[in-house]
């Protein structure tokens, strides 16, 4: 208007008429930048996979009783007489006392005939002749050693069996009670004639025998274990500590009946608590002796209690053992002797995975013994027993203690790792430790990185996943390990992208409904997605629509959501792209939001994915009002009114909705106006969230009049901020476009600016930020103020 030539403004109502145009926003957001990639999160979940002891692997040992019997080599099966065994087996019963030769034919013909003797020998009631001459001839010790010699001809067997092989048949034959009386009887001469060294031997023998028989046939066999046949090995070992093959299978009963027997626990517990023995020795102690000599069958044995928890407090893992332990594996990690080594790292790492390795060791030690492990492992790589203790080993102190990882990285160990897998294509266990040793080993070192990107290694991590396509367990440990190793800042050392794109969404394929599948394989999109090479293979594959049906299928799993949105986030998902998945997503990322109010990080990454998901789709605002997504906008600006990143995209979500004017009374009830204004009256607000409720209230006020005054509660701390910031271009832009409109629709608030000298200010933006759209929208609001009378002077 004009002024009057006193200089008074016309009344009120002889104003010239408002604009005509007042029109929303474009449906125009600030959307989040690309997410860098986030080392600890790619790391976090590592050293879960890692922290866990092993036990000696499973064998028969039957054919290793007979291999080891210098006094014995077995015929060849043509030489047996069935019919001449039939004869000597019925005369036991009615002999008074047998002859010694009888005993040593009927030995020597099932030693023969193997499976086949064995079969008549059960017909022909052979282990009740056997159990009436042990328990009626007990002071005819000769004959006693006849007699438990045949015993042991009847259990071992020269074939490794397992319970599918034909062999299975010999296994079976030792479950009758027939078999259980005469094993009793065996443990009565035992200890009836323990002074007996030769006794003591083959019945030994014949208890590791049993065991391993009893483990196959999952306790289908008695090894004595309920009779105490522990405790009488235990008072063996007492009596006859001078003689080291009695000490040697003594020891080798134990580990079988600890290891592999049915009651492997209760055989354990009457180990580790067996008192009062000649000399006055507990029942470890008596065992522990044995490992000085070093006796390998000891330290398989102190490796398998160290497996279970009941005996950690009895071995004491940071005392004197494990110190004899280490010293030996130092003297022989490069020597020939296979089985110590692979025992002595057995035992060492399943003492120090419970153990605080920060006080109980140095880090010198620690470098010198995972470096031993590896040369160890490198010189025997054709060991598949040794490779995996050495690696788990590896695993285990990488991950719980501090050592040198790029020591593995500049000598060739990282290689080395995959070329074991690639050697050993069956060896499982391997693997899993190899997968683990790289995966620990990666943990916080950039080089150990870079290795395992390198092709050849890579390639090797591709081939686990497809050999163990059908294990969820495989997956989780190969999809952590990607998301780990793919996190770098140099933009051209990802060579291996595309293949970790490849096994990620192999494994989310796979296995849709799994959770710790899922999670990784979100994690290492979610780095990768921070590359810009990388997005664009993700849009051009399967990725993106994974996740969308990740998000939808684990809703309730914060790693999914929180990770997934921050992948759609990085690459560009919009709802226009993804019309169906998009409403579904919706769904799924307000039922998070709900379970996890009070996380910030995961609120961050949904209301970012939001955004993504509301601009330009009036179909999926409307989905987000019915699905009560204002309610919950409006709910994180309250929890977290001290928390500005989630202020502004919550003000930009709703700046989204406002877009379109139906939308507004929606937002308006659910009280998008008074949080806004509520979270920036009274404080220093940054521009950023200025100008993202800048956008929210000035759509608001154009379709609700009736909401102006509320809005203008907030024009102080807008005028303030632009008196600031007068070359902020966008925050200048909207700031002035809402101070006009405001001022169009209330004379209230109009005036209260005027108060506030906003004349002034929109007069500095003008001379200040010549970019045309703040020019447009301040001369536009000072032309609004300028027909109030009395300030056209200043």
């Amino acid at each position: 208007g004009t002024a009057q030539q006193d200089g008074v403004y016309p009344p009120p109502s002889d104003r010239p008429p408002r604009p005509a145009t007042r029109t929303p926003h474009e449906d125009i957001v600030i959307l989040p930048e690309t997410l860098p990639p986030d080392t600890i999160r790619g790391d976090a979940s590592s050293s879960k996979i890692t922290h866990k002891r092993r036990i000696p692997a499973r064998n028969d040992s039957r054919a290793e009783v007979v291999a080891s019997m210098d006094d014995f080599k077995p015929g060849a099966s043509t030489d047996f007489d069935p019919e001449r065994l039939r004869t000597l087996l019925s005369s036991l019963p009615s002999s008074e006392v047998p002859e010694m030769s009888t005993m040593e034919e009927i030995t020597s013909l099932l030693w023969k005939g193997g499976k086949n003797a064995k079969v008549v020998f059960g017909e022909c009631k052979g282990y009740q002749g056997l159990t009436q001459i042990m328990w009626t001839h007990m002071v005819h010790e000769p004959l006693e050693e006849k007699a438990v010699e045949l015993f042991l001809a009847t259990v071992a067997t020269e074939d490794e069996e397992t319970t599918k092989g034909d062999n299975f048949e010999t296994t079976v034959m030792l479950a009758t009670e027939e078999a259980r009386e005469a094993t009793d009887a065996l443990l009565f001469v035992m200890q009836s004639l323990s002074h007996n060294e030769k006794i003591q031997i083959t019945a030994c023998r014949a208890l590791v025998c049993l065991a391993a028989a009893a483990g196959l046939s999952e306790g289908q066999v008695d090894d004595g274990s309920n009779s105490g046949s522990a405790a009488v090995v235990i008072n063996s070992m007492a009596a006859h500590k001078n003689s080291v093959v009695v000490q040697k299978w003594c020891v080798r009963a134990l580990f079988e009946l600890c290891t592999y027997s049915a009651n492997a626990e209760a055989n354990k517990r009457i180990l580790l608590t067996a008192s009062n023995l000649e000399g006055g020795s507990s029942g470890l102690n008596v065992v522990l002796e044995c490992v000085d000599i070093p006796m390998v069958e000891a330290i398989r044995l102190v490796w398998c209690l160290s497996a279970g928890d009941n005996a950690l407090e009895t071995l004491d893992p940071s005392g004197a053992l494990i110190g004899k332990l280490i010293k030996l594996f130092r003297d022989n990690y490069l020597s020939s002797a296979t089985d110590l080594v692979e025992a002595l790292l057995g035992a060492i790492n399943n003492l120090f995975v419970v153990t605080d390795p920060d006080s109980s060791y140095s880090a010198t030690d620690l470098d010198e013994l995972v470096q031993f492990a590896y040369m160890c492992a490198k010189k025997n790589r054709g060991e598949i027993g040794l490779c995996t203790e050495a690696l788990a080993f590896i695993a285990n102190v990488a991950a719980l203690a501090t050592v040198d990882k790029a020591w593995f990285a500049s000598n060739g160990a990282i290689t080395f790792i995959s070329i074991l897998v690639v050697d050993h294509d069956e060896a499982e266990a391997l693997h899993e430790e190899c997968s683990c040793a790289l995966l620990s080993l990666a943990l916080g070192c950039d080089s150990v990185k870079a290795a395992i990107r390198t092709p050849s290694v890579f390639l090797a991590v591709k081939r686990l996943s497809r050999l163990y396509e059908s294990s969820a367990r495989w997956q989780e440990l190969l999809c952590t390990l990607i998301s780990s190793v793919v996190v770098t800042s140099d933009e051209e050392a990802l060579s291996c992208e595309k293949d970790a794109v490849s096994v990620v969404c192999f494994a989310m394929t796979l296995h849709t409904d799994i959770d710790r599948v899922q999670e990784p394989c979100c994690v290492a999109l979610r780095n990768l997605s921070s590359r810009e090479r990388v997005r664009e293979h993700l849009l051009s594959s399967d990725a993106t629509e994974l996740v969308l049906e990740a998000i939808k299928t684990h809703d309730d799993s914060k790693v999914v959501v929180l990770n997934g949105s921050e992948t759609l986030w990085n690459v560009g998902f919009s709802g226009s792209k993804f019309p169906e998945q998009s409403k579904s997503l919706i769904l799924s990322i307000l039922k998070a939001m709900r379970t996890h109010l009070e996380d910030v990080d995961l609120l961050h990454a949904a209301l970012g994915v939001l955004l993504r998901a509301l601009v330009g789709s009036d179909e999926n605002k409307k989905a987000f009002c019915d699905a009560n997504g204002i309610e919950v906008a409006t709910c994180v600006m309250v929890m977290h009114s001290e928390t500005e990143g989630l202020l502004i995209k919550s003000c930009g979500l709703l700046a989204s909705l406002s877009c379109s004017s139906e939308l507004v009374p929606a937002v308006v009830a659910g009280g998008g106006i008074t949080c806004t204004t509520d979270s920036i009256r009274g404080r220093s607000c940054s521009t950023e969230l200025l100008l993202s409720a800048a956008q929210f209230l000035t759509n608001a006020v154009l379709a609700m009049p009736d909401q102006c005054e509320e809005v203008g509660s907030i024009v102080a701390v807008l005028i303030e901020r632009m008196r600031e910031c007068p070359q902020e271009v966008a925050f200048q832009a909207e700031a002035c476009r809402l101070l006009w409109a405001v001022t169009s629709l209330s004379d209230t608030v109009r005036a209260r600016i005027l108060e506030l000298d906003g004349v002034s200010v929109l007069m500095a933006t003008l001379e200040t930020n010549k970019a045309p759209d703040v020019q447009s929208h301040a001369l536009e609001a000072f032309n609004e103020l300028a027909l109030s009378g009395g300030q056209l002077s200043a």
